[in-house]
């Protein structure tokens, strides 16, 4: 897994910001990264966390520490999953991030946490631009067969139902639709 292109890395290598701590914790952290020390990568991008840097490196740095403690296999990534939907509800990447956060929080059995971070991806739908539209579809579909499960395993099973016969079928895989079809028989 690759992290994010770092802006400023090269400006920091090459200006002041070498001299301040956090930019020499970026670049630290962005050397051990590369050479696979994710925990001293870690380490140095949570110090720099805690200085105060321009908005769009927090953003990135963020989005970086979720790639390392999802290699790391460390459930703390939800939780700067939740910073980062917090901090920059307006990303690209959000109902992704939704996603992951309601499929974490289904397997935790939390089921209210997940369902908010689903109902999300579906009331996002008013505000995509047309040109990501077709991208959203499948998110939609995945937040659909999220919730249904979560009802499922709620023993609601009307609501639960409801959802199963929402899911649009039109692009979805027929492995994915057979276990639907089963639930929704169910």
């Amino acid at each position: 897994s690759e992290v994010d292109t770092l802006p400023y890395i090269k400006q920091i290598k090459t200006s002041e910001y070498l001299t301040t701590p956090w930019g020499n914790q970026i670049v630290f952290g962005w050397m051990a990264f590369r050479r696979n020390h994710l925990i001293q990568s870690e380490q140095q991008w949570q110090k720099a966390l805690c200085t105060k840097l321009p908005q769009d490196m927090d953003k990135i740095l963020i989005k970086n520490l979720c790639k390392i403690y999802k290699l790391l296999q460390n459930p703390v990534r939800f939780l700067l999953y939740e910073k980062y939907v917090e901090d920059f509800p307006k990303e690209q990447d959000i109902p992704r991030v939704h996603l992951a956060l309601g499929y974490y929080y289904l397997t935790c059995q939390v089921f209210d946490r997940a369902l908010l971070h689903c109902y999300k991806v579906l009331n996002g739908t008013c505000n995509i631009e047309a040109s990501h539209l077709e991208e959203y579809e499948d998110y939609v579909i995945w937040a659909q067969i999220e919730i249904a499960q979560i009802y499922l395993e709620q023993k609601q099973y009307e609501k639960a139902y409801d959802f199963f016969s929402k899911i649009h079928f039109k692009k979805t895989e027929t492995t994915i639709l057979a276990d639907i079809l089963y639930k929704r028989a169910l």
